[in-house]
């Protein structure tokens, strides 16, 4: 090896290693400094330090202390996807072991929800809150901002503007660096472009860009959420051109090779309010006992080419986004509730999934083919719910008769499904009025579940009957899968049901349902399926087929709603080069690709829509309040808490917490009442923070 020349002076990056590996301990920036002994400036100590940290060299330790990276570094810093709680966030692995972590609000170095960030290790915290079980860790970096944008509240001191986020799960708020084509106002909502991340910040910078107007307005609330979510209910010039000269009624030509059912009795269920039908259903019963379904689902592809302008923002959006009393489609309104909606007495082109069922339910045989069909009527889900419960043999019309073999046939389906090992998991919901200025008028909780099952018994059938064939056949494809809880979620399903009095005979599918069934009808009933319902994994989209949890199969895929969902329309495209004996138009490759695309559209779409629920019953009951109406409401235990308990309210599912007025049913005190997930207890409001979005009650008769 060569000796250096005479005059060689080591890089300040050189000595600063040398100087940490010697102390073999973390030093101070001070002490590194008095350390080396040389006249290197702060300023100059401080970017050699930044540098070595980008470059993975050293690391930074709580206290502003920096030691060298060491020899299993690799395994205490990785990188990872962030997603913000209420108390700091969780990160987790994108790649490789797929690793948790759970942060504390003072480690997250300013990294915000989805962020992506380099985290470390940093043991392990403490066992009295469910979440310290996991492994801690600290923000290192973030390596990419998920969001560049804020939306907040502007206010001011006598120094300075600053705005406070929206998002509640941001624990700082945001110092207004300058304003651009933005008159300065308090008490407005405004949207703040973040200064870029780097190392030595310690506070959120950023500069206004936008005015939303009035912060208690409900457009400027709707404006809001909009910019949050990055939501656009606008289309690029060409997207619409393209939808708007798209031909309103099937030619002559697009007949061909369809099989023709426009004779068929055909029908539409949807809720009430829907304006994108894009599945429709016809069912005749055999003498056997058996039956022919017919689930006919919207040919988007007919419509839609690969690559075209609709196409790639149809792609980009990834799903429809439907918010409390409006949608964001995913293709132009004169697609989706126009061209391709399966509206009634219009030819209308199909991908028809015909099954052959035997009396028992089983499904004997599927089929797969084009089609044109012509719905008969558009019926709602109220009903639907209103006629099929009638036993009488009266004569009826084709369609009651229609609908209520659906109903028997439906019900020997979930039936059968159950008992196979799929998890019974369906959860109340509720349906907002909404009045002329944009605001909640009433609440109440959604009903008509046999309707709504008959048409997902139906959807499940047809989803994977198309995802055996493709996987059959060998195509790649977008596959639905739902993994299994891992040893985190099913310790703390157990502890969370043992509030309840509950347990599971073991860790997997078939004591989740044996105990369901136990409390099925219950008082526990809904508890329990919310501590199981949290504690399971999220469905995702995948290239590789594996195990559905939730609905014990194999075989599943998303074939049914290509109007709405972008992995629909990809799967059938798929099955379109399969009929025609083409090479598929996406490879494995792309189809990976797609689906974390879609997966992440898909989880931002389901954050703006609880958001939107969510703000609007907050508004809703905050209004109540100043009305003087703060109860009393019937509610029931959910879970415990430190401070009291958690309830939601039966009318509204409103969540909220009663402090400290009723015992945890872990910490009750001697002659207390103490509450138990699944008890009832009447409740009014005390508080409603609606920055927050927090209810306090306190309990009443």
């Amino acid at each position: 090896m060569s000796e250096p020349p005479a005059n060689f002076i080591p890089s300040l990056e050189s000595a600063i290693k040398r100087t940490l590996l010697a102390a073999g301990q973390p030093l101070t920036m001070r002490h590194i400094r008095h350390r080396l002994g040389s006249e290197a400036s702060k300023s100059d100590l401080r970017r050699a330090l930044r540098s070595l940290e980008q470059n993975g060299a050293v690391v930074r330790r709580r206290g502003n202390r920096w030691e060298t990276a060491c020899a299993g570094a690799a395994a205490r810093q990785w990188t990872g996807r962030l997603q913000l709680t209420a108390h700091g966030g969780v990160a987790r692995e994108e790649e490789g072991e797929r690793r948790a972590v759970f942060i504390r609000a003072s480690d997250l170095h300013l990294a915000l929800d989805g962020d992506l960030v380099r985290v470390e290790l940093a043991g392990r915290t403490s066992p009295a809150h469910a979440k310290d079980r996991w492994p801690r860790g600290r923000i290192v970096c973030v390596i990419e901002r998920a969001r560049e944008e804020v939306v907040g509240l502007l206010q001011r001191t006598a120094y300075h503007w600053y705005v406070i986020p929206d998002d509640p799960r941001i624990p700082w708020n945001v110092s207004v660096r300058s304003f651009q084509n933005v008159r300065p106002q308090e008490g407005r909502k405004v949207v703040a472009r973040l200064e870029p991340w780097t190392a030595e910040r310690r506070t959120l910078g950023g500069v206004v860009i936008g005015d939303l107007g009035e912060a208690n307005a409900a457009e400027t609330r709707r404006r809001a959420l909009y910019r949050r979510h990055g939501l656009n209910p606008l289309y690029e010039d060409d997207v619409r051109r393209d939808a708007a000269h798209a031909p309103r009624e099937p030619g002559a030509d697009d007949f061909a090779g369809r099989m023709d059912l426009r004779n068929a009795l055909t029908l539409t269920i949807d809720p009430a309010d829907a304006h994108d039908f894009d599945d429709a259903v016809s069912l005749q019963a055999h003498a056997d006992g058996g039956w022919q379904l017919d689930v006919h689902i919207a040919d988007v592809g007919h419509y839609v080419p690969m690559r075209s302008a609709i196409d790639r923002e149809a792609r980009d959006r990834g799903t429809s986004v439907y918010l409390v009393g409006e949608a964001v489609p995913m293709l132009p309104p004169d697609l989706t509730s126009e061209v391709c909606s399966l509206q009634p007495d219009r030819d209308r082109l199909c991908l028809t999934v015909r099954l052959a069922i035997a009396p028992d339910g089983t499904v004997v045989s599927d089929d797969v083919f084009p089609s044109i069909i012509r719905s008969r009527a558009r019926l709602s889900y109220e009903y639907v719910q209103s006629v099929i419960p009638d036993t009488s043999e009266k004569e009826t019309d084709d369609v009651t008769a229609m609908l209520r073999n659906m109903h028997r046939l439906a019900l020997r389906l979930r039936t059968r499904r159950l008992q196979a090992g799929a998890l019974d998991l369906a959860m109340p919901e509720v349906q907002l009025k909404i009045g002329a200025d944009g605001e909640v008028t009433a609440i109440r909780p959604r009903g008509c579940d046999e309707a709504y099952h008959l048409i997902e018994e139906f959807m499940l059938l047809a989803n994977s009957a198309m995802a055996r064939r493709l996987s059959r056949a060998g195509v790649p494809a977008l596959y639905r899968v739902h993994e299994a809880p891992d040893e985190e979620q099913w310790e703390q399903m157990d502890a969370d049901l043992s509030e309840m009095g509950l347990s599971l005979r073991g860790r997997d599918r078939e004591a989740i349902r044996d105990m369901l069934a136990a409390v099925k009808g219950t008082a526990q009933e809904y508890p329990a399926s919310l501590a199981v319902l949290r504690n399971l994994k999220r469905a995702v989209y995948s290239a590789h087929r594996s195990e559905h949890f939730g609905l014990a199969t194999e075989y599943y895929t998303h074939f049914t709603s290509p109007i709405r969902r972008y992995p629909d329309l990809i799967v059938h495209r798929q099955w379109r080069a399969l009929a025609c004996g083409a090479k598929p138009p996406y490879a494995s490759a792309d189809l990976r690709h797609l689906a974390e695309h879609c997966s992440r559209r898909e989880h931002e779409a389901d954050e703006a829509e609880a958001e939107s629920l969510i703000e609007k019953r907050i508004v809703y009951y905050a209004n109540r309040m100043r009305e003087g109406k703060a109860g009393p409401y019937e509610a029931i235990v959910t879970g415990t808490h430190t401070k009291g308990v958690w309830v939601e309210l039966r009318e509204s599912l409103q969540r909220g917490l009663v402090r400290e007025h009723v015992d945890a049913s872990a910490r009750g005190r001697r002659g207390t009442k103490k509450w138990r997930p699944g008890d009832t207890l009447w409740v009014e409001i005390v508080r409603v923070d609606e920055r927050r979005k927090w209810v306090d009650f306190r309990p009443c008769r």
